[in-house]
């Protein structure tokens, strides 16, 4: 696998994208500051993304999603946990939130379970063809 532009930032934008709605929804029911940390953990996470990047010539793919998968695995249940804890139930009625528990225990084991199925199962075929792409410079720096 190789660094696809649109496989990167769709898969990273895709995993965040819920979050800028629900920010919306809380700034919505008046509930700024909570809206504002949703909304920094969608900054936060699409900034990795943006670095590593940034950084494509240096960093294996397989490393920049672990990376990735990293920061998800922080930021998601932030977000969802403090909307859960912490928004009214006026806002949590009009963006129907799910009361079941299974749910509710989902953003909590998701981004490291695809971590572990990207370490066992995928490691392999991504590391040595993301691996082969980095350019050999005998030591010295990219510019």
């Amino acid at each position: 696998m190789k660094w696809n532009a649109r496989d990167w930032f769709g898969v990273w934008g895709g995993s965040t994208s819920w979050m800028i709605i629900l920010a919306c929804f809380l700034f919505w029911f008046h509930q700024p500051l909570l809206a504002a940390l949703v909304a920094g953990c969608c900054i936060c996470s699409n900034s990795v993304a943006l670095v590593l990047w940034a950084r494509r010539a240096k960093l294996s793919l397989y490393r920049a999603n672990l990376l990735m998968l990293g920061v998800l695995a922080i930021t998601v249940p932030l977000a969802w946990y403090s909307t859960m804890i912490f928004a009214s139930t006026a806002a949590l009625e009009a963006m129907n939130w799910p009361t079941s528990k299974i749910i509710n225990i989902v953003p909590l084991f998701a981004a490291p379970l695809m971590a572990l199925v990207l370490h066992f199962r995928l490691r392999p075929r991504l590391t040595d063809e993301s691996d082969s792409q980095i350019p050999n410079t005998g030591g010295q720096r990219l510019r």
